[in-house]
């Protein structure tokens, strides 16, 4: 059996636009495996967490690419609207961390590079 992975942008494009600000499609750009790397100490807050989430093709919402295991997994968009995930307890929770300088208590932030 031959996979298909060819993605159609425009139908994609054309759904999201109606509940999101901005709408992107990247080249992928392999991050490495940010859960085998040692901890470090960044403390600076990762800006992801305001400004973008990531919607895995199954509905898992993240507020971060890097983490692709979902271990900060935030919600859903097939049981929770976006806007309700964005303002979430979750995505409040992990900005306060990273606001206090906490970030190496959450995994994988505290052995992400990216700030």
């Amino acid at each position: 059996m031959k996979y298909d992975d060819t993605q159609e942008i425009e139908p994609m494009k054309s759904f999201w636009e109606e509940h999101v600000d901005q709408v992107a499609f990247v080249d992928y750009l392999p991050w490495g495996n940010t859960y085998i790397n040692q901890n470090n100490n960044i403390t600076t807050p990762c800006s992801d967490l305001w400004r973008r989430m990531f919607i895995w093709w199954d509905g898992k919402v993240n507020p971060c690419d890097v983490d692709y295991l979902s271990t900060l997994l935030v919600g859903n968009i097939f049981n929770r609207n976006i806007s309700n995930i964005w303002k979430g307890e979750l995505y409040s929770q992990y900005r306060n961390i990273h606001k206090i300088n906490k970030r190496i208590n959450l995994v994988p932030c505290q052995k992400c590079i990216f700030i």
